[in-house]
C-alpha cells in the first residue's frame, strides 16, 4: 500500500471515520491520525475489522440518538396535548361550572350566558344581609293588573339562591322568531322566612324558618336577538331590592 493509500487508525482519541461505503462521515471530539498500513502498526484486515466495528457502533449510536429524540419529541408533544386538554377541560368545566355573585349566596350552573343573566337579575332584586338575602313584595295588589295597591310591604328572606339552568329545545319557528336560547332556572330548596306575611295574623314579625319549595322560584331565561331576558311570576324575580335602612327596621 502506498503513502497515498492511508487508513484511519483509531487512536484513543480520533476525530473522524467513514462507513465502508463512504456514505457517512462522523465527527466528534476525538482526533485523527493517518498511518501507512505497511509500517506494522495494524494490518489491513484488522483495519477493516476496526472500521467495521466503529461503523457498527456509530450506526447504533445514531439510531439511539434518533429514536431517543423521537421519544422526547413524542413526550413533549404529549405534554403539550395534555396541557391543551387540561385547558379544554378547563374551558368545558368553566362553561359548565358555577357562577356566583353576592358573596356566593346567589350561584348557578349551566350555560354561562344564561347563568350570568339570571345571577344579574337576582342580584338586582335581593339585598345581601348577615342572614341571607331579602326581597320586598307588595302586601296588596290590584287583581286586574297585579300592581301594588298600597304602600304596605312584606319581606321574604332566604339563606341562598342556588340554581341550575336546564336548556329547552328550540323549534324552527322559535329560531325564526329570533330565539337563540331558552332555559328553565331550577332552584335548590333553602331555609326561608317571611316578615309581615299578608296571609298570617301574627302582625309585623318574622315567621319561623321553613324549607322553601323550589318550584315557587322557577323562571325562564331566554336569549332573543342577542338580548337575555328573565321571565316568569316567581318570587325569585318579582320582588324589589329593599334599602339597608328599611331592612334594619325589620325586627
Amino acid at each position: 500500500m502506498s503513502r497515498g493509500d492511508q487508513v484511519i487508525v483509531a487512536h484513543p482519541i480520533f476525530r473522524e471515520f467513514s462507513f465502508p461505503n463512504g456514505s457517512l462521515r462522523y465527527n466528534s471530539f476525538w482526533q485523527s491520525g493517518a498511518v501507512p498500513a505497511n509500517r506494522g502498526f495494524i494490518s489491513e484486515g484488522a483495519m477493516r475489522k476496526t472500521k467495521s466495528f466503529y461503523s457498527l457502533m456509530c450506526a447504533i449510536l445514531i439510531g439511539l440518538l434518533f429514536f431517543g429524540g423521537c421519544g422526547k419529541s413524542s413526550s413533549d408533544s404529549g405534554g403539550s396535548s395534555g396541557s391543551t386538554s387540561s385547558g379544554s377541560g378547563g374551558t368545558t368545566s368553566s362553561a359548565g361550572g358555577s357562577i356566583s355573585v353576592a358573596g356566593g349566596l346567589i350561584s348557578g350552573t349551566g350555560d354561562p350566558g344564561a347563568v350570568g343573566a339570571a345571577c344579574a337579575e337576582l342580584a338586582n332584586r335581593w339585598l345581601v344581609t348577615p342572614d341571607g338575602l331579602i326581597s320586598e313584595f307588595p302586601s296588596h295588589v290590584f287583581i286586574a293588573t297585579g300592581q301594588r295597591a298600597d304602600a304596605e310591604s312584606y319581606y321574604r328572606e332566604i339563606k341562598s339562591l342556588k340554581f341550575d339552568i336546564q336548556p329547552n329545545d328550540l323549534s324552527d319557528a322559535d329560531k325564526l322568531n329570533g330565539f337563540q336560547f331558552d332555559g328553565t332556572c331550577q332552584f335548590q330548596s333553602a331555609p326561608m322566612r317571611l316578615y309581615n306575611d299578608p296571609n298570617s295574623f301574627g302582625g309585623k314579625q318574622w315567621s319561623a324558618w321553613n324549607q322553601s319549595e323550589p318550584s315557587g322560584a322557577m323562571f325562564r331565561v331566554e336569549k332573543k336577538n342577542g338580548q337575555w331576558i328573565c321571565t316568569g311570576d316567581s318570587y325569585a324575580i318579582t320582588g324589589a331590592k329593599p334599602s339597608a335602612v328599611t331592612v334594619a327596621q325589620l325586627k
